[in-house]
């Protein structure tokens, strides 16, 4: 397993730095989006199954490209608006034998961040650890309106920052990505990775810090 980390960086001035720097703005960054991808070695899943063999998990974000005029510059803007992850396989994913492909990290203030795809669409979604009241009880999970989206090998989460909490914002941070393919309960759905990863099918990991935005 390797670490990739990219973000596409735009010239600009010393001055138009300074300036927006200045603004005090949270919403603006660089041009383009911050990324991070974890590599995994193809071919390494138990089994031998290109369905279940991870080979690429990758953080980044959609959002907005505007032109500011800074001094006598015009210079652009990037502001993110939704958080995207995409698990990477190496064939698209499979039913049989029952799975779920899921990959967890640490967000900065919301706990764990869940985001799992059941094949069979017993259980998919995501949810975080914590950012919500205790109900009655005692739980602080907060549910993540999301649908994970199959496209080839690729499966995406798209959340728009508006819809997660607060603490989810632009230039937050999140780590301790484990991703993996894990045997599913045939009735539920739900990952035996809680209990035990000795019987997942792939797993990628990375301890390195993803800036949102």
């Amino acid at each position: 397993m390797r670490l990739l980390s990219f973000r596409p960086v735009a010239f600009t001035s010393a001055l138009a730095v300074a300036c927006l720097m200045s603004s005090g703005s949270q919403a603006a960054t660089a041009v383009g989006p911050r990324s991070m991808a974890v590599a995994d070695p193809a071919g390494d899943a138990k089994g031998s199954q290109a369905a279940t063999d991870i080979t690429k998990v990758l953080f980044t974000t959609s959002g907005k490209t505007t032109t500011k005029r800074v001094g006598n510059k015009n210079v652009k803007i990037y502001t993110a608006n939704a958080l995207i992850v995409q698990l990477v396989l190496a064939a698209p994913p499979t039913a049989a034998p029952p799975v779920v492909y899921e990959v967890d990290s640490q967000t900065q203030k919301c706990g764990t961040m869940y985001l799992y795809y059941d094949p069979e669409e017993l259980a998919s979604g995501g949810f975080l650890g914590g950012c919500s009241p205790a109900d009655a009880t005692g739980s602080t999970t907060t549910d993540i309106d999301v649908i994970p989206v199959v496209k080839g090998s690729t499966i995406t989460w798209t959340m728009p920052l508006s819809g997660l909490p607060k603490d989810m914002k632009i230039g937050s941070t999140i780590t301790d990505v484990q991703s993996y393919v894990a045997v599913a309960d045939p009735f539920t759905g739900a990952s035996t990775a809680l209990l035990t990863t000795a019987a997942n099918f792939d797993t990628a990991e990375s301890s390195s810090v993803y800036k949102i935005g």
